[in-house]
């Protein structure tokens, strides 16, 4: 391999769309956090269909019934839609945030040194297009 297509390659690499890094950053990760609360999700629910009273007066006694009377899987029911909504929300919100500040500048300094108000309406308008 020559030296310049080294560096060709290493300079590709280098050069990532931020939309697909937001897009992907934002979607794993809050799809992993999904993983961990949905337990306590479920609990919720349950707590509101069921009334906080008797075996769902409180989360961990939520958590208690439904993992021995259904099974410790129950908790996790729905995890996999869950995370799909996490993924394409969350990631939507990351990578639009970005775009919108960057339409919201008028100029490259402008958007290194971001005002707070243009920040929260980028925030705003991505969130909300998500």
């Amino acid at each position: 391999m020559t030296k310049s297509s080294e560096e060709n390659k290493r300079n590709s690499r280098k050069k990532q769309d931020p939309f697909i890094v937001g897009f992907l950053a934002g979607g794993f990760g809050s799809a992993i956090s999904e993983t961990f609360t949905i337990p306590f999700d479920t609990a919720k629910v349950r707590m509101m269909l069921h009334g906080m009273t008797g075996k769902y007066a409180t989360v961990t006694k939520a958590l208690k019934t439904i993992r021995v009377e259904q099974g410790t899987s129950q908790l996790w029911k729905g995890l996999t839609s869950a995370c799909m909504q996490q993924f394409v929300f969350s990631g939507s919100k990351l990578a639009l945030y970005e775009p919108m500040r960057n339409a919201l500048c008028s100029s490259e300094e402008e958007i290194k040194n971001t005002p707070l108000l243009k920040k929260i309406a980028a925030g705003g308008v991505g969130g909300g297009i998500a």
